[in-house]
């Protein structure tokens, strides 16, 4: 199947503009969250991109190009997922990052594509009334990506005691029924789209790039009518998250100026032992009162922390005693082995404890 005039038209127009979207993104914003949202809105413009691709025939001079760009498409769902986190000021551990890894596993089948001739009678099957086995599986394939957008834009408002449902109903009047409608919009697109692909109703998939490429200039026009739509949702999140939040009732304030007296006036970083509860015993809080803070109002975890601590009062020992052991420096700023010293050193300042050296004392 291929479609007509008007549908890869459509989709490469939509795919065209989230890219040069993205690459504006990318000039004009800072941070975690823009970041994410330009992987996310360029990967949007390389799905509809692929889509046109397919829709204007290209596939059959090219079939094996179509599908080499398909794993990718399996990062948009983990990517709305991050973005929804960078917004809630929310730091991933590392297991999260594992929401990354489908596109993966989504490549696995590459190793085994049939070649050009009997490929294009297989992408040929995407669309076809009648599949042979390996067609549905192509199918499934194909699917992937969508089905993943589908279980993650379900899985995030309900998640955390959901969260994320009662940070939408808290959005001011004028957002609000922008938001609903747009998730409502996303899901009847993606289940239009999964029943086209399964039922082999091409008015469904056709629709979906359409709807695709419109919900993309929709989401670019509010947010220029609406440049605080954004932080708006992010303070309804951090809202929410508060309200039911371990610090409560706590002067955060006050405990943020306590907590770094302690480091940098009584030096509880240079105990090698020193560990989240001892910290949080001597602010007068509970261990999980002091990761709260550290994760949602400093955006750091406990050891990064800390380590950062230690690495600065070693800098200025580098720097004013030229004569004494990188070793011992390592073990009075509270590191317990020059190599662990080494990683974090070279982790912060982007040196090795040497290079610091001599830079200082070169320059």
């Amino acid at each position: 199947m291929t479609g007509s005039l008007f549908d890869y038209s459509v989709a490469g127009f939509g795919g065209i503009f989230c890219l040069v979207w993205a690459a504006g993104l990318a000039i004009s914003s800072k941070g975690q969250a823009s970041r994410t949202a330009v992987a996310f809105v360029s990967i949007s413009g390389i799905r509809l991109t692929w889509e046109a691709y397919f829709l204007s025939g290209l596939y059959i001079s090219h079939p094996r190009a179509y599908l080499i760009c398909l794993p990718l498409m399996y990062l948009i769902g983990p990517l709305i997922m991050a973005y929804y986190d960078r917004l809630s000021g929310r730091t991933w551990s590392v297991f999260e990052y594992l929401h990354l890894s489908f596109p993966v596993l989504a490549a696995i089948p590459l190793l085994w594509l049939p070649y050009d001739q009997s490929l294009k009678e297989l992408i040929s099957q995407i669309y076809a009334a009648e599949r042979t086995t390996d067609g549905w599986l192509l199918v499934g394939w194909v699917l992937g990506p969508k089905i993943l957008i589908l279980a993650y834009s379900l899985w995030i408002p309900l998640r955390r005691s959901a969260e994320g449902a009662r940070a939408l109903n808290s959005l001011s009047s004028e957002l609000k029924p922008f938001a609903h409608t747009l998730l409502l919009y996303v899901w009847l697109m993606i289940l239009a789209d999964i029943a086209g692909y399964i039922w082999s109703i091409p008015i469904l998939f056709r629709g979906s790039v359409w709807s695709h490429s419109l919900a993309a200039i929709m989401v670019y026009w509010f947010s220029r009518h609406q440049p605080s739509a954004m932080l708006e949702f992010s303070e309804a999140i951090q809202r929410v998250r508060y309200a039911r939040s371990k610090l409560a009732g706590l002067d955060v304030e006050q405990i943020v100026i306590r907590l770094n007296a302690l480091m940098s006036e009584e030096s509880y970083y240079a105990d090698e032992d020193l560990r989240l509860p001892g910290l949080a015993e001597a602010l007068d809080i509970s261990p999980h009162q002091l990761s709260e803070l550290m994760n949602s109002h400093l955006d750091i975890s406990f050891a990064e922390f800390v380590n950062r601590h230690r690495v600065q009062a070693a800098c200025q020992l580098l720097e004013q005693e030229a004569d004494r052991s990188v070793l011992s420096i390592a073990l009075s700023v509270g590191f317990n082995s020059k190599s662990s010293f080494n990683r974090a050193f070279r982790q912060i300042t982007g040196l090795t404890p040497g290079q610091f050296r001599q830079n200082k004392l070169s320059g």
